[in-house]
């Protein structure tokens, strides 16, 4: 595992917020702050994910206006509380996998939704010439 300050140039496996109130939070696209990830481990974001939704960053989280984390503080974390990998933690990993995978499709339904909403908003309020 490698994690470095993203420059806007690398092609990372994830990235991780390093400012704002989300300090912490693995995203699968970068952001103007964040860490660029580079892992073999295949379940290493589900595995930040958990150490996220659990709370283990913000502790390190400093900075009364702009909230930040600090890279060696990222890495401390994520090596010291490793996710365990025996066979039942796998299929959970994976489970959570599948659950992003569900929250993305169900994202882009209800923006397709939405966009076909305003249409028929529209054409509903099209005035005749």
């Amino acid at each position: 595992m490698r994690i470095v300050t993203y420059t806007g140039k690398q092609q990372a496996n994830f990235y991780i917020q390093n400012k704002g109130d989300n300090a912490g939070r693995p995203l699968r696209a970068p952001i103007r702050n964040c860490f660029a990830v580079f892992s073999d481990d295949e379940f290493l974001f589900q595995k930040v994910q958990v150490l996220f939704i659990a709370r283990y960053f913000e502790r390190f989280i400093h900075g009364s206006v702009i909230p930040t984390i600090r890279l060696n503080d990222v890495k401390d974390v994520i090596e010291q509380n490793y996710v365990r990998q025996d066979e039942k933690a796998m299929k959970q990993l994976d489970a959570l996998e599948q659950i992003d995978k569900v929250i993305l499709i169900s994202q882009q339904k209800i923006k397709t939704l939405k966009e076909y909403k305003t249409a028929l908003a529209y054409e509903l309020t099209k005035r005749k010439a």
